[in-house]
């Protein structure tokens, strides 16, 4: 009995070294990214913008001031009432039921899994479920609710194993091509059914997204500023569904592409910013009417068309010193 005792707390301890071993490695580059990014290992990126909004009054940010109200590592858990918390939860997995596999058995064959791994895996889906409490959302869905992504691993495993169960219970019956021909089933109408709407939605939105950097490639040749407002691509093209690239491309830290994509702040802001950097300036417009996107010359614009898009700040244009 000490023996099997003995054998016992090595394997826990074997366990417990592997899951180290591959945590804290990854860990520790989570924590050095963020370093790297913004100062500290334990501030984010999204905290780091977060208080960037917050410095600039939400002038330059596509969140209200609502949506970010608390402080600390859980800043997007606003609303706090557990009866929303667990519904966010619900719909997380109803979503995930339909995006994960694109067929009308949705997560059932997980359901059916019953060897000893199974609870584990059960185990790591509910620590994953407790974890996202705090969420606002269960994140974008063009390819699914991308904030339990990593639900998907455990799912497929737990699959695969109510396909077990399924395939033993179908012999049991005298029906072995029972599971066969339901998995080849299956795939018939995923591919049938699901992944085409799936794809034309997202070739449409990509389309959207694209319009302004392709615009830009056909009708600039050189160095130039383009200043853009918000949103930065249409949302029509891919409706009902809608993308969310809301802002302008980013550039490089030194500023040395050819084409610099800037906010556009006033026309007289944008002017000076063009003379400073010694480049033409032009304007993204998008239709409403018809979604067509449009390149305005800094020096063709006027106030009408492009009023004033923030409201500026002593502090933000300093007169130089002298």
């Amino acid at each position: 009995m000490y023996k099997r005792q003995g054998q016992g707390r090595r394997a826990a301890l074997t366990q417990a070294l592997a899951f180290v071993g591959v945590a804290l490695p990854l860990a520790a580059l989570f924590l050095a990214c963020n370093q790297a990014q913004t100062g500290s290992p334990w501030v984010t990126g999204y905290h780091a913008a977060i208080r960037y909004a917050r410095d600039n009054d939400f002038r330059y940010f596509f969140f209200a001031p609502e949506y970010t109200k608390g402080e600390g590592f859980l800043y997007f858990f606003v609303d706090r009432s557990p009866l929303l918390a667990v519904g966010r939860a619900v719909m997380a997995l109803f979503r995930l039921n339909v995006d994960a596999f694109g067929w009308p058995l949705g997560l059932l064959l997980a359901c059916l899994a019953r060897s000893a791994p199974a609870r584990w895996l059960a185990a790591s889906l509910a620590g994953l479920w407790v974890v996202h409490l705090p969420l606002a959302d269960a994140g974008i869905d063009t390819f699914g609710p991308v904030h339990y992504a990593e639900a998907m691993l455990p799912l497929v495993l737990l699959t695969t194993d109510g396909l077990r169960t399924l395939w033993r219970w179908a012999w049991a019956l005298g029906r072995p091509g029972l599971v066969p021909g339901a998995v080849g089933g299956l795939f018939v109408v995923c591919a049938a059914m699901y992944l085409p709407p799936r794809w034309g939605t997202l070739l449409r939105l990509a389309r959207d997204i694209r319009g302004p950097t392709e615009l830009v490639e056909r009708e600039v040749s050189g160095r130039a500023v383009i200043f853009t407002g918000r949103p930065f691509a249409p949302a029509c093209g891919g409706a009902p569904s809608r993308h969310f690239v809301l802002l302008r491309p980013n550039n490089s830290p030194d500023l040395d592409e050819d084409v610099l994509w800037v906010n556009h702040v006033s026309l007289a802001r944008d002017r000076e910013f063009a003379r400073r950097y010694e480049r033409p300036g032009l304007l993204l417009t998008v239709s409403r009417k018809d979604c067509q996107l449009r390149l305005v010359p800094l020096e063709e614009a006027t106030e009408e068309q492009f009023p004033p898009a923030v409201a500026e700040r002593p502090s933000d244009f300093p007169p130089p010193s002298p």
